[in-house]
């Protein structure tokens, strides 16, 4: 009987190569299987709607004019705004209001945000046109 030669296919890497080799395909798995903070209940808690109005003054370097922008947190998107500058309504209906000439003295800018999940907040600023 004649012996053939045996051929060894499979690598012969060190257990240690091997362990870490399967560490990292389990590891690639769970980053690509696992969604994060992606979650298809629909029961997902939602934080409450808060919201600040964020004012710049000048900004397109002439000192009458106002730039106000709705600062959320929580709530669920999309979100629709309405917006007051001295008690007349805006129509604006973005995260942000741009006037200008603006006359001096006080002004009040107000904010009213509605979310998708029907939570609603206000928030008010005032700022001075010298």
């Amino acid at each position: 009987m004649i012996d053939e030669p045996h051929l060894d296919m499979s690598p012969s890497y060190p257990l240690s190569m091997k362990i870490v080799t399967a560490l990292v395909f389990a590891s690639l798995l769970l980053l690509y299987y696992i969604p994060g903070c992606v979650s298809d209940d629909s029961s997902a808690v939602v934080g409450e709607l808060n919201v600040l109005i964020d004012v710049v003054i000048g900004e397109d370097g002439e000192n009458d004019s106002m730039n106000a922008t709705a600062m959320l947190s929580g709530g669920e998107s999309p979100y629709s705004y309405q917006w007051e500058l001295d008690g007349s309504q805006m129509l604006s209906m973005n995260s942000y209001l741009k006037m200008g000439n603006l006359s001096q003295g006080q002004h009040i800018v107000s904010v009213s945000v509605s979310s998708n999940d029907g939570q609603v907040e206000q928030a008010t600023a005032s700022f001075n046109i010298e």
